[in-house]
């Protein structure tokens, strides 16, 4: 007997398995008819198949036994409408019929054992008009009413200033006057109910692109609620309405030729802009965020509306950038900075490393929203100065410069001989790239001398080889530096004269005048002629010395100077 019976037999024996599993999701799913649905499993997806899926299906109205419909026997009413991902085992069903209907389950077997569940699907015919649907035509025909409403009630309203500019009598009756007010509150009621819709219904009003979608405005600022109705006709009648994010609404100011009413919240912190309908918002608080929406009627008789959604943010002040830790040790320390406000709302960051910004890698993390900065194992590239700054719709402020001690080296010792002419006396030089800077000790013939600094200064009778070892105290490495061999020279005729000419050569070409040249190459000749002897160097191949305390790298070349009595003419 093969898996496949085995499995089907287990499951038709104990249907409940299906229901316990949760592999499916527990329904019901819905569809509609033409559609395709995915019956999609909870197991992990895999780069490898899982050994066994089988699916079933079990029709509302059949009542029979489940019938399996993959991956064998598949039933004719699904053939060519069904795949099965053997990844994850989930399925996909087009071209759905209503007899699709039913209880679908699954059957998986994987490396963890073996996982059943099964869901519910319901197809529906297609509504040719859903219940978002309709109830999106009840409120533009609620809404189309509502202006038609008021387009009469102007046309009374201006049928009714007609007849009174006919009536040329002085003496108007009192009755005359109560009904022209009677009318403007009528047209005052209608515009407000629209401005009340208007606000209610914001959708209808953005499509309209009489107010930008959205703005931002700072505590305590101002902001201008800019229109762009056309500047040739001016608004007869004009309501501002507001509406929260709890879906409070109200109207915040109604303006008519001869009424204008605002609600005591906005008293003295608004301005009306009759022209254009524009409104001005000042002292603002946070709680005036929200949706903001325009109602205005037209000479012309047209209903114009239009809605923005105000956001309100705190501006930011004393911004402040604050490291873990200042004193560091390359490659074994990381550094996290945290870069605060005093006050602030809607905040963004933006992370500089001098003048570059920093974006999060291997070697950085970017975390709190952007309010944290870590380096991983710094480096000496890592010592800055660092920046934040810190941004939102309203203002934008950026924190000291803040450099970093990362202590690293010394990397190598260089020993150098500083030029010197004249005299007896040779000074050397040991240089290495360290932080802090390193000390220095000196050795001559392998014996530590009590000589300390970057400088050595060797008289001719102190002939031996020399070597400089650097050491950081922070860091606790040292480095040494190659050995050179100082000793006497004694110069001869024929030696000077070929100094003189290397000496008078250079003059010529600095001073670029023949004559002084001369000049300064016989004072030279007759200096050295008068001398006897100095000290000089001369590179030979001698063996070097160790230092006396243990050492990291051997010497990376010799440098070697001895007597060069050879140059003597005979």
């Amino acid at each position: 007997m093969d898996l496949l019976t085995i499995v089907g037999i287990v499951s038709l024996v104990y249907p409940g398995l299906y229901e316990a599993a949760g592999v499916l999701p527990d329904g019901p799913l819905d569809a509609t008819v033409g559609g395709t649905v995915w019956f999609n499993t909870t197991l992990i997806e895999r780069p490898t198949v899982y050994a066994f899926v089988m699916w079933k299906f079990s029709g509302e109205t059949s009542g029979n036994a489940p019938e399996i419909i993959s991956p064998t026997n598949t039933l004719p009413q699904f053939q060519g409408r069904i795949t099965v991902s053997r990844a994850s085992g989930s399925l996909q069903l087009r071209n759905l019929l209503l007899e699709d209907s039913g209880t679908y389950s699954v059957e998986i077997l994987g490396r963890q054992g073996f996982s059943t569940g099964s869901t519910r699907l319901r197809v529906h015919e297609l509504n040719p008009c859903p219940t978002g649907c309709i109830a999106a035509i009840i409120a533009v025909c609620s809404t189309v009413i509502i202006i038609a409403a008021a387009l009469g009630g102007v046309h009374l309203c201006k049928r009714r200033q007609y007849a009174q500019e006919r009536f040329e009598t002085i003496n108007r009756t009192g009755l005359e006057g109560e009904q022209i007010s009677h009318y403007e509150e009528i047209q005052m009621a209608l515009v407000t109910i629209i401005g009340l819709v208007s606000v209610a219904y914001s959708g209808f009003s953005e499509a309209a692109g009489v107010l930008p979608d959205s703005l931002n405005a700072a505590v305590g600022g101002t902001v201008m609620f800019n229109t762009t109705l056309p500047l040739t006709e001016t608004p007869v009648n004009v309501v501002w309405g507001y509406r929260n994010k709890y879906f409070t609404s109200f109207n915040i100011i109604r303006s008519f030729p001869s009424y204008n009413s605002t609600i005591p919240e906005y008293e003295g912190r608004i301005m009306l802009f009759p022209s254009t309908g524009a409104l001005e918002l000042r002292d603002v608080v946070l709680t005036d965020t929200g949706f903001y929406s325009l109602a205005a009627l037209m000479p012309s008789g047209y209903h114009v509306t239009g809605s923005t959604d105000l956001r309100v943010h705190v501006p930011i002040t004393g911004a402040q950038l604050t490291p873990s830790s200042e004193d560091l040790l390359e490659f074994n320390s990381s550094v996290t900075f945290s870069c605060s406000v005093s006050s602030g709302s809607s905040l963004s960051f933006l992370w500089q490393n001098i003048s570059s910004e920093i974006s999060a890698s291997d070697g950085v993390q970017i975390t709190d929203g952007g309010a944290k900065l870590t380096v991983l194992n710094v480096t000496r590239y890592d010592q800055g100065p660092f920046r934040c700054t810190v941004f939102n719709p309203v203002s934008r402020v950026l924190t000291d410069p803040l450099t970093l001690s990362i202590s690293y080296g010394p990397d190598n010792a260089h020993l150098q001989i500083i030029p010197h002419f004249g005299g007896v006396n040779i000074r050397l030089s040991c240089s290495s790239s360290s932080n802090p800077p390193a000390r220095f000790q000196w050795f001559m013939n392998g014996t530590l001398l009590p000589n300390t600094g970057a400088e050595l200064l060797v008289s001719s009778t102190q002939n031996g080889y020399y070597s400089c070892q650097a050491f950081n105290s922070k860091t606790s490495k040292h480095k040494a530096s190659c050995a050179i061999a100082v000793a006497p020279l004694e110069i001869t005729p024929r030696s000077a004269v070929i100094i003189a000419a290397i000496v008078a050569l250079c003059s010529v070409v600095i001073i670029a005048a023949a004559v002084g040249g001369f000049y300064f190459s016989k004072r030279s000749s007759s200096a050295l002629e008068s001398s006897g002897s100095q000290t000089v160097l001369e590179v030979k191949d001698m063996p070097h010395y160790e230092d006396i305390q243990p050492q990291e790298e051997d010497y990376d070349q010799l440098t070697i100077y001895e007597n060069a009595a050879s140059l003597r003419s005979t």
